[in-house]
């Protein structure tokens, strides 16, 4: 089914990536700028029970399984001396398995996956 048919199920695009980038930002030691905000303010603790996800319900399980691959990236060295990165895509299925997920809604996993993988990418290349 073409996603223009499905739009009026999925929220605003781009919260995949936005959590990817998020993700990845903290992985190289950025600062959380909410945090920071909120630090400013004095409001962290006050929020801190109701601090927002920012993660779709249709979301949850592709973010979940990212997040349990996030010791399962690889790094290949290539022979012209570039540094290749990626999530090992062999474990995603393991990762799938174990958590039980149902096999009719692995292909909407892998691509929300590759979709955050994307963008997790430009930020640890620094390219965004």
């Amino acid at each position: 089914m073409a996603r223009d048919l499905r739009d009026s199920q999925w929220g605003p695009p781009g919260k995949l990536k936005a959590v990817a980038r998020r993700w990845a930002e903290m992985r190289q030691g950025g600062r959380d700028e909410l945090a920071d905000d909120l630090d400013a303010f004095g409001l962290a603790d006050q929020i801190k029970a109701i601090e927002p996800t920012g993660i779709w319900p249709e979301n949850a399980l592709t973010v979940r399984v990212f997040f349990d691959l996030e010791y399962q990236w690889r790094e290949i060295m290539t022979s012209d001396g570039l540094i290749q990165q990626g999530l090992d895509h062999g474990q995603i299925k393991h990762t799938l398995d174990l958590l039980r997920v149902k096999r009719r809604d692995w292909l909407g996993i892998f691509n929300g996956l590759k979709v955050m993988e994307t963008e997790a990418l430009k930020i640890m290349r620094g390219d965004a």
